[in-house]
């Protein structure tokens, strides 16, 4: 993996994360329907900016889009964490 960002369901191996903008990236989760937890991390192929930080947050797609929802953040200091998170989900991190 070679990203900045990865993300680990257990028992599955990692998922890439992909830039959507200069300061979002994403990925989606399928067959997320049994999953409980999500671990997003820094893959230490590049640090954050000293100060700054990623806000990592879910959606559960719907018909019109859904809504993203603030699971937390990770930074240099906190390079990892693990999301409790339940349904179908995707993953953005900016």
């Amino acid at each position: 993996m070679s990203g900045v960002f990865g993300v680990i369901v257990a028992g599955r191996t990692p998922i890439e994360v992909v830039p959507v903008s200069n300061t979002e990236f994403t990925c989606e989760i399928v067959n997320a329907d049994a999953i409980n937890h999500v671990v997003v991390f820094l893959t230490g192929a590049e640090p954050f900016p000293d100060g700054i930080g990623g806000s990592v947050y879910i959606r559960w797609p719907t018909q019109d889009g859904g809504n993203w929802h603030y699971l937390g953040f990770i930074c240099n200091q906190k390079p990892s964490a693990i999301f409790k998170v339940a349904q179908r989900l995707i993953i953005r991190i900016s």
